[in-house]
């Protein structure tokens, strides 16, 4: 997903006259954002029931469901 997004706006950048080159997150990178994420989710979801604030458990699930989809980009 990171790759073809890069590649994507890479080349209109190119088609527009200007050379841009996008980072690649490494696979490290990538399984630290997955820990913290998950690490941040959690505690959010757990805050927002003991606070009873709708939007801190919304920010959890928000945070949890990113963690996921980078889990499933280190599996492609």
């Amino acid at each position: 997903m990171f790759d073809h997004s890069a590649k994507y706006f890479e080349k209109v950048s190119e088609d527009m006259g200007v050379s841009i080159k996008i980072p690649r997150p490494s696979k490290k990178s990538i399984q630290a954002s997955v820990k913290s994420n998950t690490v941040v989710g959690v505690g959010l979801v757990a805050g927002g029931v003991l606070f009873s604030s709708k939007a801190m458990v919304t920010l959890g699930i928000l945070s949890i469901a990113g963690a996921t989809a980078l889990h499933y980009q280190l599996k492609a």
